[in-house]
C-alpha cells in the first residue's frame, strides 16, 4: 500500500508532466534520498531512455519491412588517411570496373554495389564517390542506427563491413549491429583486417555470415576455436602506376641527392613507433659504415596516433647526408616514383596480431625486393622476395642490408618474385573472389 506524503504530489506531477505517469514507489525512494532537482533529471533520462529505445524498435520494425534487393553495402571509411580506406576504394574501384551491372558475366544478376561510409574525410584524392554516402562516425556510440538507417535506404540484401578494432571504438555495439541487420533479414559479412590472438574477441564477430581474413594463419586462428564460416581472400595487390626511371629520380633528388652509382634503400608509409623506424635507421647508419654508397630516404606523414608527432622529431636526429626522413602524406604518383627510383625496401613492423600491410603489396606491384621483419603483419613478404629480420636487432638489420646491397643478382630475383606474387593477388582477382561469395552468401544466381 502506497504511504501518502505530502511532497508525494509533487513528485507524481513532476513525472506527470514529463512522462505522463505518476512515479512508482521506488522512483518515489529516490526522490526522498536525492531532492527534487535530482527526480526531475531521473524523469528526464527515463524519457530519453525509452524515446531512444522506442525509436530503436521502430527503426528495426522498418529495416526489416525493407524489400531486399540483389546488391551489396559495404560499410567502411572512405577517403580517408587509413589503411581501411584504402582497401575499400581499390576493392570498390575493381568492382565497378565490372561495367552494367545486372549484364557482366562476372557480376551475374547482382544489382548494385554501395559504401556506408565514415563521416571522416582527410585525403585530397577525392577518390569516386558515385554510390558513397558518409552517414556514421567511428567515435559517436549511435554508429548502429546511422548505419541502419542508410542500409535499409540502400536495400541491399548483403552487408559487408570492413572490420579493424582501432575504427570501432565500441565493439559491442558493432556485435549488437550484426545482430540487428541479421534480425532485419540482411546477411552478413566481415572482413577482418586484424585477427587477435586472444580467443575472446571472437564474441563480437563470429556469428556473421561469412567472415574473411587475409591469410591462412588467420584463418587457422579461428578454425582453432570452432569458427568455421571463414573465408580467405588475400590482400589486393596494386596496379602499379607507370613512371620513368629518370622522373622518378629527379623526384627523389628534392630530398636525397643521388649519385649514379648509389644505391637507394627507402621506406614509405606512415611515420610511427609500431614500426620500428628509429631501429631501421639505426641500422642503416650502421651498415653505411661497410656500404659508403648507400642512401636511404624514409618518407610518410605523422598524425595517426598522438604520440606520432613526438616520434618524428626522434628520427629526424638521425638524419645525415645519406639519411633523409621527411614528414610528408605522399600521393600514389609520389609512391610510384619512389619506388621505381629505389633499389630496395625496408618494412620493419614490432610482433602483432594476425594482419597485412598494404605496403607490403605496393612493393609487390613494383618489384621492389626487400628486408622485412618476421611480424605477422609482413607474411606476404616470403623469403623468396625478402630477407626476414628480427625487426628490433639492429645488427641483424644491418647485415641484411649489407648483403642486399652486395648482391644484384638477388635483388634481380626477389624483385622478380615480389611481382610475380603481385601479379597473383591483383585487385582484379580480389575482387572475382568477393564477388564469388557474394553470389554465394546472397543466393544470387546469375539470370
Amino acid at each position: 500500500m502506497r504511504i501518502e506524503d505530502p511532497r508525494s504530489a509533487m513528485v507524481d506531477q513532476i513525472f506527470l508532466s514529463i512522462l505522463g505517469r505518476n512515479a512508482t514507489p521506488t522512483e518515489m525512494s529516490l526522490y526522498r534520498l536525492l531532492g527534487t532537482d535530482a527526480i526531475k533529471d531521473i524523469a528526464n533520462t527515463i524519457l530519453y531512455e525509452d524515446s531512444s529505445l522506442g525509436y530503436t524498435l521502430k527503426l528495426l520494425n522498418d529495416t526489416s519491412k525493407v524489400k531486399k534487393k540483389k546488391g551489396v553495402t559495404i560499410v567502411s571509411p572512405y577517403n580517408k588517411r587509413c589503411g581501411i580506406s584504402t582497401y575499400t576504394e581499390n576493392l570498390f574501384r575493381h568492382l565497378k570496373e565490372f561495367e552494367h551491372l545486372g549484364k557482366s558475366e562476372h557480376l551475374g544478376n547482382i544489382e548494385a554495389i554501395n559504401i556506408a561510409s565514415e563521416v571522416t574525410r582527410n585525403r585530397d584524392d577525392n577518390s569516386d564517390a558515385d554510390g558513397v554516402v558518409s552517414c556514421w562516425s567511428c567515435s559517436s556510440d549511435d554508429f548502429n542506427s546511422k548505419i541502419l538507417e542508410q542500409v535499409a535506404k540502400f536495400g541491399n540484401k548483403i552487408v559487408h563491413i570492413q572490420h579493424e578494432f582501432g575504427l570501432y571504438k565500441n565493439n559491442d555495439l558493432l556485435r549488437i549491429l550484426i545482430s540487428d541487420l541479421k534480425r532485419c533479414g540482411f546477411k552478413v559479412m566481415i572482413t577482418l583486417h586484424t585477427v587477435h590472438s586472444e580467443p575472446i574477441f571472437d564474441r563480437y564477430y563470429s556469428h556473421a555470415d561469412v567472415i574473411i581474413v587475409h591469410s591462412e594463419f588467420a584463418a587457422v586462428r579461428l578454425y582453432a576455436k570452432g569458427i568455421n564460416n571463414v573465408t580467405v581472400i588475400k590482400h589486393g595487390t596494386y596496379d602499379p602506376i607507370k613512371v620513368g626511371k629518370i622522373d622518378s629520380i629527379e623526384f627523389v633528388e628534392q630530398f636525397i641527392k643521388l649519385n649514379p652509382d648509389d644505391i637507394l634503400g627507402c621506406s614509405v608509409g606512415f611515420i610511427t613507433k609500431n614500426k620500428l623506424q628509429e631501429e631501421t635507421l639505426k641500422a642503416v647508419k650502421l651498415a653505411q659504415e661497410k656500404v659508403k654508397n648507400l642512401k636511404f630516404l624514409l618518407i610518410g606523414s605523422t598524425g595517426r596516433r598522438e604520440y606520432d608527432s613526438d616520434y618524428f622529431p626522434l628520427l629526424e636526429s638521425l638524419e645525415s647526408d645519406n639519411i633523409k626522413v621527411v614528414n610528408e602524406y605522399i600521393s600514389d604518383k609520389e609512391i610510384a616514383m619512389i619506388l621505381t627510383a629505389s633499389d630496395f625496401a625496408i618494412m620493419n613492423y614490432h610482433p602483432t596480431n594476425h594482419s597485412t600491410s598494404g605496403a607490403s603489396h605496393l612493393l609487390m606491384a613494383y618489384g621492389i625486393p626487400s628486408i622485412s621483419s618476421t611480424s605477422k603483419i609482413l607474411d606476404d613478404l616470403d623469403p623468396g622476395m625478402s630477407i626476414k629480420v628480427d625487426g628490433g636487432r639492429i645488427d641483424d638489420i644491418a647485415n641484411a642490408i649489407i648483403q642486399m646491397c652486395s648482391n644484384d643478382e638477388m635483388r634481380f630475383k626477389m624483385g622478380e618474385n615480389a611481382k610475380s606474387a603481385g601479379i597473383q593477388t591483383s585487385w582484379k582477382i580480389s575482387a572475382e573472389n568477393h564477388i564469388n561469395v557474394y553470389k554465394s552468401i546472397g543466393e544470387f544466381d546469375a539470370d
